[in-house]
């Protein structure tokens, strides 16, 4: 499981986000030892920092909408929310 800080730069037109500047809060791998952890976290930190990632929107909504419908209704109240830079809320 991985803890990524990010920027987000959206494209209303073709609904998509362009992350950048993301860097690794925090990565637990369970299955790995502490070496292994190590060594798959800064490998990732390297691929973010080589790589732009674009992400489509509606991609981002059904994922957001699939880890609250794991968790249960009374932790995430049945609500929905992504906070985007501008300051806004969406809630579904």
């Amino acid at each position: 499981m991985l803890t990524v800080d990010a920027r987000a730069l959206p494209d209303k037109g073709r609904r998509t986000l362009q992350i950048d500047q993301a860097q690794i809060a925090k990565a637990d791998f369970p299955s790995a030892s502490a070496q292994q952890s190590k060594a798959w976290s800064e490998a990732i930190a390297r691929d973010f920092a080589d790589h732009g990632r674009s992400v489509s929107v509606d991609r981002l909504e059904a994922l957001v909408w699939i880890i609250h419908a794991e968790q249960p209704a009374a932790k995430t109240g049945n609500r929905c929310c992504v906070r985007y830079r501008t300051g806004r809320r969406r809630a579904w």
